[in-house]
């Protein structure tokens, strides 16, 4: 039997830890909760897709001169473009914007007639000037690439067609991909005998934009009359938007 003393101290000793163990807040330790077995998680991705007309047209066009003095060339050009450039601001169609694309200087060579060291001769210079232009309504299209060429632009390099204002179309895409996604895993559910209850997760990739649609063009001639008595047709069609979306699905028995 343990004397007064040790009894007194072992009871002192026990009185510190608790009192230790309660300063330090510890409490049991909790546990974590087990996952339901009734629950069968379903996982589905669905798609979807919107067609939308443009709000914005790019054309790429310009003009090219050639002649045997390369700064003379550059002049000319310089005159057609300039003329161009102003011919299209006339239009006063809001919105537009015009930027310059490319300039260039080339030589003409002739591999046929090489001169004394051998490399071929210079027979003149072609002189190019492109530029862009950008349109809020793609209607008037047609108008802007025939008041070009008839300024004197003699290039056309292609029409494409852009979707910029794409929130409402996105959110669209979004909207049918996620219920295709519940439309699927309702498929799913009900081939196992089960019923979807509630969502446990759901995600979406990337929404793709629509990729701007070209409509290359081709050299037009420096006659601008042909297009004076017919307007240029201009069909800017449809643009697509996809979205996907995965949606994980808690399912039970029916």
């Amino acid at each position: 039997m343990p004397t007064p003393t040790r009894l007194f101290t072992t009871l002192a000793i026990t009185t510190s830890l608790l009192g230790l163990l309660l300063l330090a807040g510890t409490t049991p330790a909790a546990t974590t909760a087990a996952p339901d077995p009734s629950i069968v998680p379903i996982t589905a991705t669905g798609t979807g897709s919107v067609s939308s007309p443009p709000d914005t047209a790019v054309i790429n066009l310009g003009a090219t001169v050639t002649d045997a003095n390369s700064a003379k060339a550059q002049d000319n050009l310089n005159i057609i473009i300039d003329a161009t450039i102003k011919a299209v601001r006339a239009t006063n169609i809001p919105g537009l914007t015009v930027q310059t694309q490319w300039v260039s200087v080339q030589p003409q060579f002739d591999f046929n007639r090489p001169t004394s060291t051998g490399q071929p001769s210079i027979i003149g210079y072609i002189a190019s000037n492109t530029i862009s232009i950008t349109l809020s309504d793609p209607k008037q299209t047609g108008r802007v690439i025939d008041a070009a060429i008839a300024a004197g632009g003699n290039q056309l390099q292609g029409v494409t067609f852009q979707l910029i204002n794409d929130a409402a179309a996105k959110g669209q895409a979004l909207t049918q991909a996620t219920l295709d996604a519940r439309t699927k895993a309702d498929a799913i559910a009900a081939a196992l005998g089960l019923r979807i209850t509630r969502v446990i997760e759901a995600s979406t990739g990337a929404v793709q934009r629509p990729w701007p649609t070209p409509n290359f063009g081709r050299a037009m001639m420096t006659d601008a009359s042909a297009f004076r008595s017919t307007p240029t047709p201009i069909e800017s069609g449809t643009l697509e938007t996809t979205a996907e979306a995965t949606v994980v699905f808690a399912a039970v028995a029916k």
